[in-house]
């Protein structure tokens, strides 16, 4: 377990600290990993051995904004598009041209 909670006042208790090396701008939790997005870049890091893998650049927008699918995908925004990854750090919907986006009109901001 990586948090732990005493019944009795239901509050968690700290098991572990992560350094990571910028503010974090968007978290969440992916099976073994945290998928976290900062402001130039999403990291995985493995909660168990606490390395971080390097996902993608978040683009010109340098605003982080993460979904977690309920089919074991994270959606990640990247500028005015957003991306599907695997909770490896994988694309998960490559198209045969090569795109692994959904375009949007302009960036989400949540």
């Amino acid at each position: 377990d990586y948090a732990s909670s005493d019944k009795a006042d239901l509050g968690f208790s700290l098991l572990f600290e992560i350094a990571v090396p910028d503010k974090a701008r968007a978290i969440a939790f992916a099976k073994h990993h945290l998928c976290v997005g900062f402001k130039n870049e999403y990291n995985l890091i493995h909660l168990r051995t606490h390395e971080a893998s390097f996902v993608f650049k978040c683009g010109l927008n340098k605003t982080p904004v993460i979904a977690v699918l309920p089919n074991g995908e994270l959606l990640l925004q990247q500028d005015a598009m957003a991306r599907c990854v695997d909770f490896e750090g994988k694309p998960t919907r490559v198209r045969e041209s090569g795109d692994d986006g959904i375009k949007w009109s302009e960036a989400p901001t949540q």
